[in-house]
């Protein structure tokens, strides 16, 4: 993993944190950042970004406030102490960021990142209490800094994975509603045979993850075999059709949607 951390005010690069961060095997950039002029800092680590295209960006304190102040699209932050009030412009941050603080903080009030939270629109799940003091350098914050940044990189990594095309998509999901539904009416049924809705289950759990990595792993091969999992002949002759009348055929399903949405049967991994 790729790190841009922004240090505090009168800070340096290779404090204690990036130390941390790179001996636990990631690489990080860590530009000095001047303490008497913000907006040279903010271009300066924007330049930095542009140039390394880092996937996460840690800042501290005032580091926090210039990450908060840079254009990094859909790269996740991770703010800690951050000192947006005092520093910068900026009075929100994106949904995909990740805020760790101490309520003992001396320097930057912990209810400077409540608010932060509430101007964002977060959950208050974004805001993590961690740490009994300003730098957060105690072993514990060291490792919710780390935690957090890998979690916010796992997260970045799925939703850059490649979709299936689009007429596969659409199938794909109307699928999974299908199947969704019809496995719902049959829990209202009182004697409704468990197994049944377990295989149910089982041929459509892993769909989602096919459509979401299309080019790297998958193909339409791949769906039609997790689908046909749910054998429909042989649950028709298991059940009365009278009571579980809609007993799918999830593979011709897909295959209908499929056509409607004007797909072909022969996609191909690339």
């Amino acid at each position: 993993m790729k790190i841009l951390f922004l240090h505090g005010w009168t800070s340096t690069p290779g404090g204690l944190k990036p130390t941390y961060l790179k001996d636990h095997g990631h690489e990080v950039l860590n530009p000095a950042l001047p303490d008497n002029d913000f907006e040279a800092a903010v271009n300066i680590a924007q330049a930095e970004y542009d140039r390394a295209k880092p996937d996460v960006v840690v800042g501290s304190s005032r580091g926090g406030a210039v990450a908060m102040n840079l254009d990094v699209g859909n790269t996740p932050l991770v703010l800690l102490c951050p000192a947006w009030r005092r520093w910068g412009t900026a009075t929100k941050v994106k949904s995909n960021t990740a805020i760790l603080h101490s309520r003992a903080d001396e320097v930057v009030p912990f209810a400077d990142s409540e608010e932060l939270v509430k101007n964002s629109g977060l959950d208050g799940s974004a805001l993590i209490e961690v740490g009994s003091e300003h730098r957060l350098a105690d072993d514990d914050s060291l490792k919710a800094m780390l935690d957090e940044a890998g979690r916010a990189y796992s997260i970045a990594v799925w939703i850059r994975k490649p979709l299936a095309p689009e007429p596969i998509l659409k199938a794909g999901l109307m699928t999974l509603h299908r199947a969704t539904v019809i496995g719902r009416n049959w829990t209202y049924l009182p004697d409704v045979p468990v197994t049944m809705v377990h295989d149910l289950m089982e041929a459509i759990h892993e769909v989602p993850s096919i459509l979401m990595h299309w080019k790297e792993a998958y193909s339409f091969e791949d769906i039609i075999f997790q689908l046909s999992k749910f054998d429909q002949q042989a649950w028709k002759q298991n059940v009365d059709e009278e009571r579980f009348m809609d007993v799918p055929n999830l593979v011709e399903f897909f295959r209908r949607q499929l056509r409607e949405f004007g797909g072909r049967h022969d996609h191909k991994k690339n």
